[in-house]
């Protein structure tokens, strides 16, 4: 599998974010995204996640169109595999660590979804605070959840 993007994003006041790259997806690896402060890399993750739509180009995912300006397409956030996790750590406050990471697994079964959860607590590192609440969290274990929840739902792309 490969990403593909070519898009421009305009900014409100001129110019715009312009980016062409592929990237190889095939296994898990990890992708670095850096630059100087207001370079476009959010606006950049917010595109590929569907949250902002760019004014024209095209973002594919393997044989999958997530957005082509000329083609009118744009799958909306839930129909792309990617987790993107915002920079204030949001957990639902009425749920716990592990119904957090559970609630984009909704539609999974309940055995798969138990046992994608209880890896992801071990990955975090979340063991024993899994029936806690965010707001008896400390930070480190507060932006370990959020991060468990995205790559709980296998997504392919997840970001901070």
């Amino acid at each position: 599998m490969e990403l593909n993007v070519d898009l421009h994003y305009p900014l409100p006041k001129g110019g715009g974010l312009q980016t062409r790259f592929s990237v190889p997806l095939d296994s898990p690896r990890i992708v670095v995204l850096f630059g100087p402060s207001g370079s476009g890399k959010s606006t950049l993750l917010h595109c590929l996640a569907g949250l902002l739509q760019p004014g024209r180009g095209e973002i594919r995912y393997g044989d999958t169109i997530w957005f082509d300006a000329s083609q009118g397409i744009s799958l909306p956030p839930q129909r792309r595999s990617v987790g993107l996790l915002f920079q204030d750590y949001p957990l639902f406050p009425h749920l716990t660590v592990q119904e957090n990471i559970a609630y984009g697994l909704r539609r999974w079964n309940r055995a798969e979804s138990e046992r994608s959860v209880r890896g992801w607590i071990d990955r975090f590192q979340l063991g024993g605070k899994e029936n806690r609440f965010p707001a008896a969290l400390s930070g480190g274990a507060a932006t370990g959840g959020p991060g468990a929840g995205a790559c709980a739902q296998a997504a392919f792309i997840v970001a901070r």
